[in-house]
């Protein structure tokens, strides 16, 4: 390379990744002034909504969350009597607010938790985890999970919707490399053998009061406007707009 006529280079090697998620919530900056029993209670909420009806009702289930965050989705586990519960992650503070909230989490990789714990997991929850993945990666992920699902097990993945022209294609994170609609998460899960994939809208308006429910109004009606908008181009595959998608796949 070279600089004012100058031969230089550059020998600055840099992992985003190292960098980021050392401190990843606090990077986001945009979370830190939500009170956190105001954060776990909304969070709860939404995930009764969400993610709850497809999970069996057996308390006894192994489930694993990877890239579980701060654990607030193991924390709703558990506070419904879900006793084989666990979480991976990479970042340390999210480890230290897990076992804050009684919660089992461990500082490793989802894909190294996976090969080490073969045919023994009922339930993966992959939220908000898999747009971080390369495509190799994703692949690599999704063909671990499955090998790490005992049988009828059930893979729960959240992720932004790009179907949705106006949130699901605008990336929050910079550690976000790939995005998904219905037909392309379906894909993926499909070709790594996978029996069947059924992809939901997110609900977010999980509180109740008028202001919610016409919020909820609008986003139907929105909903029905891009439908309408894609079928005017010939696809009428994409039923699914909401900012994120819920994909429950099953082994």
């Amino acid at each position: 390379m070279e600089r004012n006529g100058k031969n230089s280079e550059c020998k600055t090697s840099v992992n985003y990744r190292e960098v980021i998620y050392k401190d990843y919530n606090n990077f986001l900056g945009e979370y830190k002034e939500i009170n956190k029993e105001w954060k776990k209670y909304l969070v709860g909420k939404l995930f009764k909504k969400n993610i709850l009806p497809h999970i069996p009702w057996d308390t006894s289930i192994k489930i694993v969350d990877i890239g579980c965050g701060t654990g607030l989705y193991l924390y709703s586990l558990k506070e419904r009597g879900y006793l084989n519960i666990t979480g991976t992650d990479l970042n340390e503070s999210n480890i230290i607010s897990c076992k804050e909230n009684g919660i089992q989490c461990e500082l490793l990789d989802g894909y190294q938790y996976l090969t080490i714990n073969p045919k023994s997991i009922d339930v993966i929850l992959f939220s908000h985890t898999i747009e971080h993945l390369t495509k190799d990666e994703c692949m690599n992920m999704i063909f671990q999970m499955k090998e790490a699902l005992r049988d009828s097990g059930i893979i729960i993945v959240a992720t932004p919707n790009l179907a949705n022209p106006f949130l699901g294609s605008a990336s929050s994170c910079f550690t976000h490399e790939i995005g998904f609609t219905e037909i392309s998460i379906k894909q993926v899960f499909l070709a790594a053998g996978f029996s069947d994939v059924k992809v939901y809208e997110e609900k977010i308006f999980a509180i109740n009061n008028p202001v919610f429910w016409i919020a909820s109004l609008l986003q139907k009606v929105t909903s029905f406007i891009l439908f309408l908008f894609n079928c005017l181009y010939g696809n009428n595959k994409i039923k699914v707009f909401t900012r994120n998608l819920i994909a429950v796949v099953m082994k």
